[in-house]
């Protein structure tokens, strides 16, 4: 304390001295200056047209860029000539005034310099766990080694100096900025993600009779897909990186996922087997495993409904959509049946996974018209029944639900049968009494029921297969972002964070949905790791 208070007295002191002292002293000072004298007057006058002539080439754009620099060179050489003139008038006021000059200069010396020297060995006391001074030491090391970066890709534009550039960007626009990232800091990673684009697409550009490398092409291809939403873009970019480096494993595994996206099923069989050949591909297989074999099912049913769009191969394609749980796909195929395979014959299978489809997507009227077709086909349907009330209750017809809810609870055999939904039953009775929604008492306590509950409101899912399915796969299996199902290190803060406020390349949805929505993804998003 008693430093600080040292330091602070002799900067002040410094001040008073360099600055206050020459204002009390006539001989520091500047004359006032002579009004009388109609040179000076006349020159002041002309120097400050020029300048003024000067800054007002900038704004005339009807000049050619060569008239405004011979322009501007003729009005600087006279603004100098005027200048000089002007000195010459107060050469007898200079000469005082660079005497002054060793004195400012060495009181610098003498009181700043030993008090920079000083502060350099000192640190700020502590608060909490850290020091003042270094709570920014990383961003402070980055910044200044990108400037350093900078400069030489300024000095010198080459491959390596520009890649060096492009990779510090990155690496300041995809890190993990913690568990509370503030605005700025998020628009600070966007502007990084930003700079490094335009440096990695300037390497693309002029290099492009040489070898690019492939890391240039791997992250314009995540580029375009997270920043752009541009699928065809980023796998054009993928291809290029993987011909680059045919056994890099993101670039393998990335695209295999945006190959099996776009429908592409033969291209992502062979992405992913290339990717367990590849040295360190067999580590995950876990993860790969699965989604292979997948693709392996899907290549030639999709082949088959190619070459003949019968019922039969658009139940089989629909059908392994379905069980790999993505509803969208499976949802269109059972449609494509009904409409255009055999629009006289109702498959109620096809009917009554449409309208669950329509359920999760959202379309609650639509979905309700068609499940209650599936009730009126198979009336004791218990999955048709639990989804159309699911379906009510969504819709704010409580008295509807809870119909077919009961109707649930009879074919089932009664309340000790039908798991779930008498609890169901009882909470809309409360809502049509006037009581609010009490989602703990619907919930219960009991985690292994959760999935019952889930099915029920299926929130969680719907909003999870709309906004995050596309990079983690439907039902959190693994896409482009990282595997969600059974990844039991996830805890609800450490979800409702990312989701919120996004990390690395994903976005953060904290604007986008309420406050009951992101509870119930984030819900949604434990149940499935801890399976």
């Amino acid at each position: 304390m008693i430093f600080s208070i040292v330091i602070i007295a002799l900067l002040a002191l410094t001040l008073i001295i360099v600055v206050v002292l020459p204002l009390l002293n006539r001989q520091f000072s500047d004359p006032v200056p002579n009004f009388d004298n109609p040179l000076e007057e006349d020159l002041t006058e002309e120097r400050d047209a020029l300048f003024r002539a000067i800054a007002e080439l900038e704004n005339q754009p009807d000049l050619s860029e060569a008239r405004r620099q011979q322009l501007r060179a003729r009005y600087e050489a006279k603004a100098a000539q005027i200048l000089k003139s002007l000195d010459n008038l107060n050469e007898p006021v200079k000469a005082k005034k660079a005497r002054s000059l060793p004195v400012a200069v060495l009181l610098l010396l003498v009181l700043i310099v030993p008090s920079i020297v000083l502060i350099g060995n000192y640190v700020l006391p502590r608060v909490g766990n850290a020091t003042v001074t270094t709570a920014f030491e990383d961003q402070i090391r980055a910044g200044r080694e990108i400037k350093n970066l900078e400069n030489a890709v300024r000095k010198d534009p080459t491959l390596n100096n520009l890649l060096d550039l492009a990779n510090a960007y990155w690496v300041q626009g995809t890190s993990d900025p913690g568990p509370n990232p503030n605005a700025i800091l998020q628009e600070d990673m966007a502007n990084y993600r930003q700079k490094a684009a335009d440096t990695y697409r300037q390497i693309e550009q002029e290099f492009s009779d040489g070898d690019v490398p492939a890391v240039v092409f791997q992250r314009l291809g995540l580029i375009a897909l997270n920043d752009e939403a541009s699928i065809t873009g980023s796998i054009s970019y993928l291809e290029k990186a993987r011909s680059a480096e045919p056994q890099n494993l993101d670039t393998l595994l990335v695209l295999g996922e945006l190959y099996f996206y776009e429908g592409r099923m033969y291209e992502a069989v062979n992405a992913w087997e290339d990717f367990l050949a590849s040295p360190g591909g067999s580590e995950e297989e876990a993860v790969v495993a699965p989604r292979l074999e997948a693709a392996r099912k899907l290549a030639p049913l999709q082949e088959s409904v190619s070459e003949e769009a019968s019922e039969a191969n658009l139940m089989a394609l629909a059908d392994v959509y379905w069980e790999l749980k993505d509803r969208v796909r499976a949802g269109n195929l059972y449609y494509r049946v009904l409409t255009e395979a055999n629009p006289g014959t109702p498959n109620p299978v096809a009917i009554q996974r449409l309208g669950i489809a329509m359920f999760f997507s959202g379309d609650n009227e639509q979905a309700a018209l068609v499940l209650e077709q599936a009730r009126f086909m198979e009336p004791e349907n218990l999955e048709t029944l639990l989804f159309l009330g699911n379906t009510y209750f969504s819709m704010g017809q409580l008295e509807q639900a809870v119909e077919v809810w009961n109707n649930y609870v009879e074919v089932a055999g009664g309340p000790e049968n039908a798991g779930r939904v008498p609890s169901l039953i009882e909470q809309a009775q409360r809502q049509l009494a006037g009581e609010p929604f009490d989602p703990v008492a619907l919930l219960g306590q009991d985690a292994n029921e959760t999935s019952t509950v889930q099915n029920v409101l299926a929130s969680g899912e719907q909003i999870f297969n709309a906004s995050c399915a596309s990079c983690h796969g439907v039902g959190g299996v693994g896409n482009i972002g990282p595997r969600l199902v059974g990844n039991q290190r996830l805890s609800p803060e450490i979800v409702l964070n990312t989701v919120s406020y996004g990390r690395n390349m994903m976005p953060g949805f904290g604007a986008l949905l309420s406050t009951e929505e992101l509870s119930a993804v984030v819900d949604y998003v434990i149940e499935i790791s801890q399976q």
